[in-house]
Order: C-alpha cells, then sequence, then structure tokens
C-alpha cells in the first residue's frame, strides 16, 4: 500500500507539472507526458491494484488521462496569451472530416440510438472524440525539428527498453504480467476471467499454446503496434544518415524491434511492417527494389511453408483458409458486422460493437475489425467519414514528404506516411483505435503534418 501512494504521488505531481508548463508557449511537456504514460497506462493500473488492492486508486489513474488531455487541449484553447481563435489558418479537407466525424459521434451520444445505456455510449463516444481531440492539438501546436528530435530520442528509449522487457520475458518464458496479478485485476474490476492457458487472456499466446510477449503493454497485440512507431523512426534515421557509425547503431535498434515483433508473434503486424517497407519505397522512389522486396517477401512465404516445420504449415494453412480459432473468430464478427451494417445502413447506435471494456458482450455486434465496429454504430457515413481521415491522412503526408525540400524536414511526413498505411492492416483485424498511444500520439502526428502542409501549401 505505502509504495502505491508514493508511486500514485510521483505521478501526480509530475502531472501537476505538466499541466503548469503546458501554459507555457509551444511547451513540449505535454507531448512527453502522452508518450512516456499512455504507453505504460493500462500497465500502471495494474501494477497500482496490485501493491493496494484499491480500485479507488486505479480510478484515479483511468480518468486522469482523459481529465489530463482535456485539461491540455483547453490550455491551448483558453489559456494562452494567443488565442487560438486569434490564429489565422484555412480550414482543410481533413479539418472537415474531422469536425464532420465529431459532430456525429455527438448526434450518436446524445439521441437514443441503440440498445447500449447512456453511460456506455458516453464512454465509447469520449474515446473516439480523443482522436479528433488531440488532432486539433497537433494542428494548433508549432514544434521545432529539434524538439520532435528530442522526441524521437525519447520514443526511441522507450522502444528499445519495451523490447529488451519482451527478450526477459522469453529467456524466463514466463510473462510479465503474470507477475503483477493481470488475472485478479480484470476478474475484480470487470468480472473477466481469464481464457487463456497461462492464466491470461488469449491474447499472450498461440496455438500450441506458444507464449505471445507484451512487454509492459496491455497485451501483445498493443506492443507489436506501437513497435510500429519506432520501426518508422528507425528506418528515416537509417534513409537519411550518411554517417556509417550511426546507421550501425540503427540497424541494431531496426533488429531489436523485428525482435520484438517476432516476440508478439502478432500476424496482422508482420503484413503491416511488410505494407511499411512498401510504402517507403514509394515515397522515396525506389520501384525497382519494392518490385524486389514483393518477390524476396513472396519467396521466403514460400519458404517457410515448404520447409518448417508441420506445426507451423497447419498455422499458416489454417490462418489463410480461416480454419484457425482465431481467424474464424475474425471472419464470422466480420460478417456479423456486415449483415448488422446492411440492415441498419444509418446506424445502430454507440457501444455496441468492438472488444472494448465500455461495450456490454450481451449486446455487441461484430467486431474484429475497426472500419466494421464503426460502421456498424455510425452507419455508412460514419464509416466513409473515418476512410476519410485514413485516405487524406495518407495521401496528404506524401504530398508533403514531395513538397519539403530540407531532407531533415521530411522526418514527419515520412513517419506519418509509413505509420498510417502499414497500420491499414490491423485495423482490419482489430479494433485498433482502443491501442491508446497508438492512436492518440499517431492523431496527433496527423495534426502536425497537416499544420505544416497547410503552411507549406500557402507558401508554394
Amino acid at each position: 500500500m505505502f509504495i502505491a501512494v508514493i508511486l500514485l504521488f510521483l505521478y501526480f505531481f509530475i502531472l501537476s507539472f505538466i499541466l503548469r508548463e503546458s501554459i507555457r508557449k509551444e511547451s513540449i511537456y505535454p507531448l512527453i507526458y502522452i508518450i512516456l504514460f499512455l504507453p505504460t497506462y493500462s500497465f500502471f493500473q495494474i501494477l497500482i491494484y496490485d501493491l493496494s488492492q484499491n480500485i479507488f486508486f486505479v480510478n484515479l489513474i483511468k480518468y486522469s488521462k482523459d481529465l489530463s488531455i482535456l485539461s491540455i487541449f483547453l490550455i491551448y484553447l483558453f489559456g494562452r496569451k494567443t488565442s487560438v481563435f486569434k490564429i489565422k489558418w484555412k480550414v482543410t479537407k481533413l479539418d472537415l472530416l474531422f469536425i464532420s466525424f465529431s459532430a456525429l459521434i455527438f448526434f450518436f451520444m446524445v439521441f437514443p440510438i441503440g440498445e447500449a445505456n447512456l453511460l456506455e455510449k458516453i464512454i465509447y463516444g469520449k474515446n473516439l472524440l480523443l482522436i479528433s481531440l488531440v488532432y486539433f492539438l497537433g494542428r494548433n501546436i508549432n514544434y521545432s525539428f529539434l524538439e520532435l528530435n528530442y522526441i524521437n530520442k525519447i520514443l526511441v528509449i522507450l522502444t528499445s527498453i519495451s523490447c529488451l522487457v519482451a527478450l526477459i520475458e522469453f529467456s524466463l518464458y514466463t510473462h510479465l504480467h503474470s507477475a503483477i496479478n493481470y488475472s485478479s485485476f480484470y476478474l475484480d474490476l470487470y468480472n473477466i476471467n481469464p481464457t487463456g492457458n497461462y492464466g491470461l487472456s488469449w491474447t499472450f499466446e498461440r496455438p500450441g499454446p506458444i507464449k505471445r510477449f507484451g512487454s509492459f503493454f496491455a497485451d501483445p497485440l498493443e506492443f507489436s503496434s506501437f513497435l510500429l512507431i519506432g520501426l518508422s523512426i528507425v528506418l528515416f534515421k537509417i534513409y537519411t544518415s550518411k554517417i556509417s557509425i550511426n546507421r550501425m547503431y540503427y540497424f541494431i535498434f531496426f533488429v531489436l524491434i523485428i525482435t520484438g515483433i517476432y516476440l508478439s508473434y502478432s500476424r496482422s503486424i508482420i503484413i503491416s511492417v511488410f505494407l511499411m517497407f512498401c510504402i517507403i519505397l514509394i515515397l522515396i522512389k525506389k520501384y525497382r527494389l519494392l518490385l524486389s522486396l514483393i518477390f524476396v517477401c513472396l519467396f521466403i512465404t514460400f519458404g517457410m511453408y515448404y520447409f518448417s516445420s508441420e506445426e507451423t504449415k497447419y498455422f499458416i494453412l489454417d490462418t489463410i483458409t480461416f480454419q484457425n480459432s482465431s481467424s474464424l473468430g475474425h471472419l464470422i464478427k466480420w460478417i456479423q458486422g456486415i449483415l448488422s451494417i446492411s440492415d441498419n445502413p444509418l446506424g445502430s447506435g454507440l457501444g455496441i460493437s468492438g472488444n472494448s471494456l465500455s461495450v456490454d458482450d450481451q449486446i455487441s455486434v461484430g467486431g474484429e475489425n475497426q472500419f466494421i465496429i464503426i460502421g456498424v454504430q455510425m452507419g455508412l457515413l460514419g464509416l466513409i467519414n473515418y476512410i476519410g481521415l485514413i485516405y487524406y491522412s495518407i495521401i496528404n503526408s506524401y504530398k508533403l514528404f514531395n513538397l519539403e525540400k530540407d531532407f531533415k524536414l521530411k522526418y514527419l511526413p515520412f513517419v506519418v506516411c509509413s505509420l498510417k498505411f502499414a497500420l491499414i492492416f490491423p485495423l482490419m483485424t482489430s479494433n485498433a483505435e482502443i491501442y491508446t498511444f497508438l492512436s492518440l500520439f499517431g492523431w496527433f502526428l496527423v495534426g502536425l503534418n497537416e499544420r505544416r502542409f497547410d503552411k507549406l501549401k500557402l507558401i508554394t
């Protein structure tokens, strides 16, 4: 109990400092808070509960996240010398899409549509509104290249630590979550019993059963998704670095990230890595290399199938043919969701689809696909709007990459374009927007990117 109180005191002390610093012009501390806290958000809750057995302490952490982000946003709107309303900036297509997306969310939160109760709608709607909130936060901030480079270093360190933790888990062949009573936390707070063979949820294992490792993230899926950010950064550094020793350093970092992805055993993220390499080669206009990459990947895939163990062969074949329990589960959820959209094209209401804790399993329809989840809840209009957010995020970052003349400034559109394109496949196989850090930080970067793109368009 004493250690839990000390940790909470330190956390809220740092949080109060960050909120004070947010009042300063272009303070970088709020972003540092988001980077350091959101990846460890779920783990920190479980740790505090394990040390204290106090639900009140957990709720303090839980609601501090949303209140902190909202406070930072309000400070940037009203708490600074230059009001945001005095800043002249052109409303872009992406801005309009985020405004309409937020309006749709408010509509479905307020009107009695669907079987979910008002509280469930508010909780789910709040999580979606955070996407728009962090986007406009990034849209209103102008960080320098040096500050963004500082952020990069923090991300590199955090990514390295997370991969090293996963390596330690693998070497000991035990889950970190087992040591801090993951199962007790979800049973006591959410009445969710562990479903896997290791006293954890099924996401911590693959058929065999073989353990999957999630480092200090909520689960292996969130861990592997987070690594995509680090991967995009390191690939840019390898591409732009002119010094051999720096390239060697970043190559080691690259190997560490790939190892972390391998230990998570996430099939969707493996495909995401391939997609990331493809879009990067298109960005830098290496089309012959792109064709070579596709050929090599096909060769390796067929080689792995024909020369690997029988267990791996069956795993690959069952995944492709949807005979694997996980793949079959995805397919069933997709069909349910598509049928729901067909029956209710205007939307069935918030809080009735997806695997968020705010969604009641008794009324849940569809899932395992972010596009279908949005479509089920907010209809075809919401689905088209969400697809528009992703499309313009990718296309505008691609255009900005070509517009930027300084190689150093190409960093932001490079990361945004490669990350958002790579995430397309995980969005098709999971409710990826609930991965708090990946979602919020990714959309924050989109906001920064759009600000720069809008400015550069006016100059050119």
